[in-house]
């Protein structure tokens, strides 16, 4: 979905009305945005919806862990978040990158076998939504929220489409 497509105009409109005119609590609003924002996640890739939902659930697990934890635990805890995290956002991004700088120092040593790139697609807006989840887990480690969000908060911090659509401003020529 183009941001400048009738499609667009026709979701923001919807979800637009529908936040003002159903939107009686802030949880009513924040169920809208949160399928408003998956709608517009999977119009560009389905599969990686699954990614994005499964990566909120565990930094929300992560981060409750890191809440409910003292000293060092809480530390570890925040640790294998990041690193999570991390492992996600390099895997997409440059594993293939990886890849060729090992092949080009193999071909430098004289060996002619070279490691194959693989077809790695990256999900839209994985580095936007993935610092997002480790400024979430550092902020509540470094006790910088007075109240832990619910799920469904949580949910539409990370996945909120207005912030994913900064990742497509720059991507927008792929799609």
């Amino acid at each position: 979905m183009l941001l400048n497509s009738y499609y667009f105009i026709f979701f923001f409109t919807i979800l637009f009305f529908g936040y003002y005119l159903f939107g009686k609590t802030s949880k009513i609003q924040n169920i809208l945005l949160l399928i408003g924002s998956y709608i517009f996640y999977s119009c560009w890739s389905l599969n990686f919806l699954s990614l994005l939902i499964l990566s909120t659930l565990v930094t929300f697990f992560i981060g409750n862990k890191i809440r409910k934890a003292e000293g060092q635990a809480k530390v570890y805890w925040m640790r294998g978040g990041v690193f999570l995290v991390l492992i996600q956002l390099l895997y997409f991004k440059y594993f293939n990158f990886f890849i060729e700088n090992f092949n080009d120092v193999l071909k430098l040593s004289g060996m002619k076998d070279q490691l194959s790139l693989l077809k790695i697609i990256f999900p839209i807006g994985i580095s936007f939504y993935s610092f997002r989840m480790i400024g979430y887990l550092l902020d509540i480690r470094n006790n910088k929220l007075k109240e832990i969000p619910s799920l469904l908060d949580y949910s539409v911090f990370v996945a909120f489409f207005r912030v994913l659509l900064q990742g497509l401003s720059i991507k927008r020529d792929l799609f």
